[in-house]
């Protein structure tokens, strides 16, 4: 195996290794930082015309998943990872203060080169929303649909029926042949939503609307 391979192998499993660790309790400045970045993504793709359609989504969505930055790297074996917020829309209350999730997986195929992206999963069904609260779930898998991108004129798979459990838009940088999100699994950040909250901060009980915290109501506002 040459040494660029090993390399490129090398890389992908320490970015796996390193967003699978939880960081400690008081590490309240990276959760501050994940929700100021991620009302950045939803005001940057709303304003962006090549994603015209996320709003319609959105505001017929049950829940939001925002993950600013999606890591890639890979040659034939791929990684991917990166932190993420969810938000439940509340019929009277609108949409609630947000928990924080890990998104991670790997890939085996033809694929090449590193990316990063940015990532917003549209949940439409309760079904959706359940399969992610307090366990792990894997795109494509528990969540039909998610199997994206949508955007920048490429369409929802099913049209604007609403009718899989989610729709994936996506902005990328960089080059990354092959590979897509299916097999990606959800999982929360039990210590960070403890940090950011207190104690007993679950992402059932904060998606229920029974913690809140005013730095992440830039966020709630810039959600449709």
């Amino acid at each position: 195996m040459s040494l660029r391979r090993r390399d490129f192998l090398a890389g992908s499993a320490g970015l796996l290794a390193a967003l699978s660790v939880a960081r400690p309790a008081l590490a309240s400045t990276d959760q501050e930082t994940l929700v100021s970045r991620a009302a950045i993504t939803i005001d940057g793709l709303r304003s962006d015309p090549s994603y015209g359609l996320m709003d319609r989504y959105l505001s017929a969505s049950q829940a939001v998943l925002i993950v600013p930055e999606l890591l890639r790297a890979g040659f034939i074996f791929g990684g991917e990872g990166g932190s993420g917020v969810l938000l439940r829309r509340h019929p009277e209350l609108g949409w609630s203060y947000p928990a924080f999730y890990l998104l991670i997986g790997g890939s085996v195929g033809f694929q090449i080169g590193g990316q990063i992206s940015e990532i917003v999963v549209s949940i439409m069904s309760q079904r959706g929303l359940m399969a992610i609260l307090d366990r792990r779930v894997t795109l494509g898998v528990d969540l039909s649909g998610a199997l994206g991108p949508v955007g920048a004129g490429a369409g929802a798979r099913t049209g604007l029926d609403f009718d899989a459990d989610s729709y994936v838009f996506s902005r990328n940088q960089g080059l990354y042949a092959g590979g897509k999100l299916d097999g990606t699994v959800i999982q929360p950040r039990y210590s960070w939503n403890e940090s950011y909250y207190g104690a007993g901060a679950t992402p059932g009980a904060i998606l229920d609307g029974r913690f809140t915290n005013s730095q992440a109501d830039t966020l709630r506002s810039v959600l449709p």
